[in-house]
């Protein structure tokens, strides 16, 4: 990690590039952060870089996580945070989606007590279109109100050195056709909604999600994991 004039040097290169602000990720603050990023010292490196492009009248923009060891600890982030010069541009605090890594915490997340007492310092930090917190046991109901319909897939297509030759050469039309038939040929043996519910669901479950595509994620999961069976393209 840079610092001192090393870090003013690469910020001053950004600056000269254009480049009028920065977004900052975090959860919690100091080694709490760290652990869940994965780098000793990152909660400070983070802090030198949003102070030093405050200084400068760099603009910035914060997503801050709640999980549930970020939750005791949140005030003093924000305390932090606000100590810092500059612009905020944004500040946005969520529990985390089903995805990726994050799979693995699913005892960190907020569950419904967690949620129903969040001070009003949190609640006025909810992101616009991602203000249902609702636990699998609250979402159950409203899936199951659309369970008989066709499934809506979202395409994906990540780009890479290994196919990018190929897409540069390939219409927008043959592109978007290959991929539709990727996805329904993935999720042709992915059992219904409600019965991934009948089979996975837990109407006890009090932990909070933000989308309903996060609990059925979860639901997907627990069947490759019961099953063996492959998981649909994401």
């Amino acid at each position: 990690m840079r610092s001192g004039a090393a870090l003013i040097e690469w910020l001053e290169e950004r600056r000269t590039a254009g480049i009028t602000g920065f977004h900052t990720s975090l959860a919690g603050h100091g080694e709490i952060h760290d652990r869940w990023n994965g780098r000793a010292g990152d909660f400070d490196y983070q802090m030198s870089i949003l102070r030093l492009a405050g200084e400068r009248g760099m603009v910035r923009r914060e997503k801050l996580f709640l999980t549930q060891n970020t939750l005791p600890i949140f005030d003093r982030l924000l305390d932090i945070l606000d100590g810092i010069p500059g612009k905020i541009s944004r500040r946005t605090a969520s529990p985390f989606f089903y995805a990726g890594l994050a799979t693995r915490y699913e005892a960190e997340r907020l569950t419904e007590d967690d949620r129903d007492g969040l001070p009003e310092r949190i609640n006025r930090l909810w992101p616009r279109g991602f203000n249902d917190w609702l636990s699998e046991r609250e979402w159950i109901p409203i899936m199951m109100e659309t369970a008989d319909q066709p499934r809506k897939l979202l395409l994906k297509l990540d780009v890479d050195e290994s196919n990018i030759d190929d897409l540069e050469k390939t219409s927008c039309e043959e592109i978007f056709a290959a991929r539709e038939r990727q996805y329904q040929e993935s999720y042709r043996l992915i059992p219904a909604l409600d019965e991934l519910c009948a089979r996975y669901g837990d109407p006890a479950n009090q932990k909070i999600y933000m989308m309903s595509r996060d609990v059925q994620g979860r639901w997907l999961d627990l069947r490759v994991r019961s099953t063996g069976a492959k998981p649909p393209i994401d």
